[in-house]
């Protein structure tokens, strides 16, 4: 989420994880800086992180947690990019 709020215009609030989720969306994918794929995962990932932190008995699966994981670093990467200027592969 920090990474997603952090290539944000500096014009730009996003005071909740929502609106960084849909800052995300209207300035970077839609204008085809970043794929849409990404504004998904984030927020999917927000998501299991609210179950997990208001219901102690939400567990994953190891399988779900080492995805997670993953895809935390291929976003990390793809930011990377992002703010490198360089055009992410076909």
């Amino acid at each position: 989420m920090h990474a997603a709020k952090a290539v944000l215009p500096h014009d730009v609030r996003a005071e909740s994880h929502k609106a960084v989720v849909n800052q995300f969306s209207l300035h970077l994918v839609k204008n085809g800086l970043v794929e849409p794929e990404w504004t998904t995962y984030i927020g999917h990932s927000h998501d299991a992180r609210i179950r997990a932190d208001y219901n102690v008995a939400v567990t994953f699966a190891e399988a779900a947690a080492v995805l997670a994981c993953d895809n935390a670093s291929a976003f990390l990467d793809r930011i990377s990019l992002l703010l490198g200027g360089a055009v992410p592969p076909e």
